[in-house]
């Protein structure tokens, strides 16, 4: 991809930032108590240390990023579920505590969404992710990174279950091809 064409996609995602916004109708970062459906994810139950988190909020930051909803009462500290837009467009979106997600959804653009658990941001522990040519990994993740035990599917319906390290297949695993077939393996170095 050229530096035009990821330009090209900068500036669209930075639109629907724009666009998000002004689907709020709200011009100032002053506190409201909006009921919005913050897109189609399930937030499932209200996590441990989130119940007092009622306070809607909209803010800008001073890097461009903006988050929309539940804040600490009385603290500037994002607790309990909402939705940050970064700088480039980027949304996270899922459940907040001390303003870091800990679980929820992280969409780039139409060509990758995440959806598990988080660490600073980067999909650490168990979760999913789908990319737009159909190929989707399931498993651990350690710092963004396959980490641990997982599946990766192939857009041609093969696959590869085992051992995963910093984004490489690593070590024993199952091979299925398009035939159904599985074959074992160990790999080193394998990147999906």
């Amino acid at each position: 991809m050229g530096l035009i064409d990821e330009k090209a996609k900068l500036s669209g995602l930075i639109v629907e930032k724009e666009r998000f916004l002004e689907r709020l109708k709200v011009k100032s970062t002053e506190y409201y108590d909006y009921r919005i459906q913050l897109g189609d994810f399930n937030y499932g139950r209200r996590l441990p240390g989130t119940e007092k988190c009622r306070l809607r909020r909209i803010k800008e930051f001073p890097n461009g990023s903006c988050y929309f909803g539940e804040w600490l009462e009385g603290f500037d500290v994002i607790q309990g579920k909402g939705m940050l837009i970064d700088q480039q467009g980027f949304i996270f979106e899922g459940w907040f505590i001390d303003s870091e997600l800990v679980t929820g959804r992280y969409l780039w653009s139409d060509m990758y969404q995440y959806v598990g658990k988080f660490q600073k941001f980067k999909a650490h522990g168990q979760g999913s992710a789908y990319y737009k040519n159909g190929s989707m990994y399931i498993g651990q993740w350690k710092n963004g990174s396959f980490h641990g035990e997982g599946t990766y599917y192939y857009l041609n319906g093969e696959s590869w279950q085992g051992e995963w390290e910093m984004g490489k297949a690593k070590g024993a695993g199952v091979f299925i091809n398009i035939e159904k077939r599985s074959i074992s393996k160990e790999f080193r170095g394998f990147q999906k």
